[in-house]
């Protein structure tokens, strides 16, 4: 089926449904974790080609996606909340193979 969304710029969205409706595969399929979906996806009217979550998530395109079941899909829960929360930005935020810390004291 085919899905349009417009979004103004700093917009939150959610999809909500029942289960088994593809909200999942949707968000999924537009941050470049599904392969073998088609569509075109335009950012401020230009396509934007999102195969992965880091293109999905870069600063050229700001995607975030929170999944639903953030204990297996989105939290490492041995970390603390800090270190889950920079996991986000650790290619800003590391000097080689250390974090910095205070660049992430900074964030």
């Amino acid at each position: 089926r085919d899905i349009s969304l417009t979004l103004g710029r700093g917009e939150t969205v959610g999809l909500g449904g029942l289960d088994g409706q593809g909200q999942r595969e949707f968000l999924l399929a537009l941050f470049g974790v599904l392969r073998g979906v088609s569509g075109t996806i335009k950012i401020d009217g230009e396509p934007a080609s999102i195969n992965s979550p880091r293109v999905a998530k870069s600063a050229r395109y700001g995607l975030a996606l929170i999944p639903e079941d953030r204990k297996t899909e989105g939290l490492l829960l041995p970390m603390s909340v800090r270190a889950n929360i920079s996991l986000a930005s650790i290619g800003k935020l590391s000097r080689g193979i250390t974090v910095d810390q205070n660049e992430e004291n900074r964030k």
